[in-house]
């Protein structure tokens, strides 16, 4: 607050005028505010809206919105704009264009706004280009790299894999082939991949309104798949985005939860029989996993003293029975075994167990899939 005195003197009267008050004027105010900077799926724009008040737009009648890459350090466009009406701004601030601030701006989403730091700024100026005396506000900038999915479901027969859901990501603008990939997690590559087309998903636009492509975010793919090869593996399905034809170079991936191949092991014991300090037991094993597990075991098992008393690798023998009944499994026609363990004396009375055994490795452990037959109770005599 300041003051000051005027003495005012006349022939007639002197009239003393002192500490009259008045206020201060800051011309210099520039303020804004960004009410919407947001991707509009249903249309694939991005709309900007908000205002900007200040007192050095007097004499500067071109209000432009520019597009700027704060990233790059360059501009992206600029658009000349009609100030609107913003009542609520004027009740706020005494700023000389307080009243008629407002803006609001739809442009095509283009490759070049996704990924950056894209930045908004407010201008006025008194040339037709932008150029010229001109006075700006920049707003915050923000990042356009939202990526969402899910996957709806996952089904595995024996010769194929079906899996669908929905990715939407901004990327999408720029990465505009969409793959899905089947992946093994077990072993750590690809099995294969399939370029897919735009498909409609209104459900998950509404969901996600303001992320680019989001109507156009469904996959349904169905790849060929050989289960047995791929029993107990655990499998990944990846929805991909990128801007090559093969899928690869700049992309963006969404990896869904593992799913395990369920795979198929049926067993039977068909015969156990003792005699002459021996015991001879044979029947059959039939499982998708010994595919990958070639190995066939027999192991005696004391279930009593919970310890392994021997095994042997055993060659598979034909058993068209078996593949009659399990026709699916990988190698149900030749799934039959038979072996000859000695016994000892101190295993009378003790519960045996027989395992059936399919594995990767020479001694028999490593990866496998075992079948635990019921336990048999050794007579008092092994004679």
């Amino acid at each position: 607050m300041r003051s000051f005195c005027v003495i005012c003197v006349t022939k007639f009267v002197q009239v003393i005028s002192c500490n009259l008050p008045f206020n201060s004027v800051n011309l210099n105010s520039n303020v804004g505010y960004l009410d919407t900077f947001d991707v509009d799926a249903s249309t694939n724009t991005l709309n900007i809206s908000g205002w900007h008040a200040t007192d050095q737009s007097v004499g500067k009648d071109h209000h432009f919105i520019i597009l700027y890459d704060a990233t790059k350090n360059r501009e992206l466009g600029r658009y000349e704009v009609n100030s609107t009406i913003r009542n609520d701004v004027a009740k706020v601030y005494n700023i000389y264009n307080a009243g008629k601030s407002g803006f609001n701006l739809r442009v095509n989403l283009s490759p070049a706004l996704i990924g950056d730091n894209i930045q908004v700024i407010s201008r006025y100026s008194n040339a037709t280009n932008g150029e010229g005396n001109y006075a700006d506000y920049w707003f915050a900038p923000k990042t356009f790299n939202a990526n969402k999915s899910h996957l709806d479901k996952v089904e595995v027969s024996n010769n194929q894999v079906h899996v669908s859901g929905w990715q939407v990501a901004d990327a999408s603008v720029k990465q505009q082939n969409h793959f899905v990939i089947l992946y093994d997690a077990t072993t750590h590559r690809e099995i294969t991949r399939q370029k897919v087309n735009k498909v409609s998903r209104p459900d998950v636009q509404r969901a996600y309104p303001n992320i680019a492509n989001a109507d156009q975010s469904r996959f349904d793919v169905t790849f060929n798949f050989n289960k047995a090869t791929y029993a107990g593996h655990q499998l990944q399905v990846i929805s991909r985005y990128s801007n090559a034809n093969n899928g690869e170079e700049i992309k963006t991936d969404a990896w869904f939860a593992l799913t395990t191949v369920p795979g198929n092991n049926q067993g039977f014991l068909d015969s156990f029989v003792v005699k002459n300090g021996q015991v001879t037991v044979s029947g059959w094993q039939a499982a998708d996993t010994s595919v990958n597990q070639s190995k066939h075991f027999v192991i005696l098992y004391d279930a009593t003293t919970h310890r392994e008393i021997a095994r042997q690798q055993v060659t598979n023998i034909n058993r068209p029975d078996v593949q009659k009944t399990y026709p699916t499994i990988y190698n149900s026609a030749k799934s039959g075994f038979k072996a000859t363990f000695k016994l000892d004396n101190s295993l009378v009375g003790h519960n045996i167990q027989v395992i059936s055994r399919y594995s990767d490795a020479n001694n028999g452990e490593g990866n496998h899939t075992d079948f635990w037959f019921k336990a048999i109770k050794l007579p008092q005599r092994l004679a």
